[in-house]
């Protein structure tokens, strides 16, 4: 503890019981104050002197702070927090970017990106069991002459170093032997003309026109073929329509729809393969209700033109 008191006035040093300054007159610093100076005294009452004689910057900052209104001190604040948000919020943003962004960025600026991917060269065994699959499947009935030339095709690209090489070979043979028959296009319909031979090799030859003249919803849905005369044709927005009668004097009718256009006019002579569909009601120009077996043709085929879809099903039944 000190026994004077330092005047703050003129820094003398006085009695330690003096209430004034024995120097300048000025009041002095009680003992007790001196023993245990207040909070405000340790901030502001002779801070430490830096070199040179000038205040420490925290001692300046402390010291205008404690100067400022309420009301200044609250508008700092406010202002500084909303700076702190507008940092946070930009913060969250930035992290909800998609990392793909810079995955891509990162793959595309890579060493390994630039450089071209070299393929990796086909099994030679893979390719020649491609080829042998794609001639069977080109091969299955019914088989169209350029389904026959495809298979050849593709029979010949296999090496004679593959292990299918046998198996083509046989096939070869069997097609040059002719026991692999490519079946004509039929004139008209070259794009149906697989779809046409599959039909007929479903046709139920059962079915006569008594069966469907009695009930024709029984049969719906069968494949059925008939060669006929064409008794009435009309077309509309590509499809063709008409009453064709088959039988010995073609009075037997059936009435045919299908997605096609045609050369027919009445009194040609068809050959008509497709679906049964029930039966078709319509009124006669005599104003009768007609109701006669209905089918909803693929074709509609000249029969000396048909070949052997014809001769499986002779003038009609």
């Amino acid at each position: 503890m000190s026994d004077y008191q330092i005047c703050p006035e003129c820094q003398h040093q006085n009695r330690p019981e003096a209430k004034f300054c024995d120097n300048c007159g000025a009041k002095t610093i009680s003992q007790t104050q001196v023993e245990t100076p207040s909070m405000e005294s340790k901030q502001y009452s002779n801070p430490p002197l830096k070199d040179g004689g000038q205040y420490s910057a925290t001692y300046e900052m402390r010291l205008w702070w404690s100067k400022l209104p309420l009301q200044a001190k609250y508008a700092i604040a406010g202002g500084a927090g909303f700076v702190i948000i507008l940092l946070l919020i930009a913060l969250v943003v930035s992290n909800e970017t998609p990392k793909s962004n810079y995955q891509g960025l990162a793959e595309r600026n890579s060493p390994s990106s630039s450089s071209p991917s070299v393929p990796s060269s086909p099994d030679p065994e893979s390719v020649a069991s491609s080829n042998l699959n794609e001639a069977k499947s080109l091969l299955r009935n019914p088989v169209m002459k350029k389904d026959l030339e495809g298979a050849i095709s593709y029979l010949n690209r296999i090496p004679s170093t593959s292990l299918y090489y046998k198996e083509a070979i046989d096939i070869l043979k069997q097609i040059k032997a002719g026991k692999v028959n490519a079946l004509p296009e039929i004139p008209g319909f070259e794009d149906e003309s697989a779809d046409i031979y599959s039909l007929a090799a479903e046709v139920n030859k059962s079915i006569t026109y008594g069966h469907l003249k009695k009930n024709a919803d029984k049969y719906y849905g069968e494949a059925w073929a008939f060669t006929g005369k064409v008794l009435e044709i009309y077309e509309s927005g590509g499809r063709t329509g008409g009453r064709v009668g088959i039988g010995s004097y073609g009075l037997d009718a059936i009435w045919v729809e299908g997605a096609f256009a045609t050369d027919f006019v009445e009194g040609d002579r068809v050959f008509v393969i497709g679906k049964l569909r029930g039966t078709k009601t319509y009124e006669s120009q005599a104003g009768w209700t007609i109701t006669i077996p209905q089918i909803e043709a693929i074709a509609m085929i000249k029969p000396g033109a048909s070949g052997p879809i014809v001769s499986q099903f002779g003038r009609g039944r």
